[in-house]
């Protein structure tokens, strides 16, 4: 995975450098493929990043007080224009009161990235994503549903191993590593939570995050 887009830049570069992209328009088009494997490779390096410090023992967590209500009011702004610019629509049912947590903010941003650039990946043309969120003994449970592709029955029972991608994932030209979902679950125990997955092969698939409410929330 880090070979592919590494091979695309110097492709590009080379046919920029070769005078191939001889036209505003093709220039324009092998910077904005550049631009977008950089981002690829960027996503790539973080992914084995973190997957190194989980394997050492060594990721590191700041945690704080979170009110999960404003923490994904103030995301979803940011995943709606993310799924917007894919033709995708989104949509957020959250709690109308505060709902407190112990979380590092950057690490439980890092996971609901990681499923909406699934969401993004996997999913329909005009498809759509819903990101909910209720309290459930003790604690809360946010959700994040697509009507995308699904996963099949086998790749589901391997979705947290490392390194894993389902066979079709591997064969098209979908990027990614096979960490997102490792480093996730590592995330989420981190935080005394666990995350599952729930899916319906060429109908969609629901992702469950679940967290413990803070003690003068209990």
């Amino acid at each position: 995975d880090l070979r592919t887009p590494i091979t695309v830049i110097k492709g590009y570069v080379e046919g920029i450098k070769d005078g191939i992209a001889a036209t505003e328009e093709k220039r324009a088009h092998y910077l904005e493929t550049i631009y977008n494997k950089t981002l690829s490779l960027e996503q790539l390096v973080g992914d084995m990043r973190d997957f190194s410090e989980y394997e050492l023992g060594r990721m590191q967590y700041q945690f704080e007080t979170v009110d999960l209500t404003a923490f994904l009011l103030d995301l979803s702004e940011e995943y709606r224009l993310e799924l917007e610019g894919a033709g995708m629509g989104f949509r957020a049912q959250l709690p109308d009161r505060r709902v407190p947590v112990l979380a590092d903010p950057r690490k439980l941003k890092r996971v609901l990235d990681n499923l909406i650039s699934n969401a993004v990946k996997y999913g329909r043309p005009e498809g759509g994503v819903v990101l909910s969120a209720q309290r459930y003994q003790g604690g809360v449970i946010v959700q994040l549903s697509d009507n995308g592709k699904g996963i099949s029955p086998q790749a589901m029972e391997h979705i947290f191993d490392s390194f894993y991608r389902e066979d079709t994932a591997r064969s098209s030209k979908v990027p990614g590593s096979g960490l997102g979902l490792a480093i996730c679950k590592s995330i989420l125990e981190s935080h005394r939570g666990k995350i599952w997955l729930t899916s319906r092969e060429g109908e969609g698939t629901d992702a469950f995050l679940y967290l413990p409410l803070t003690k003068e929330a209990v």
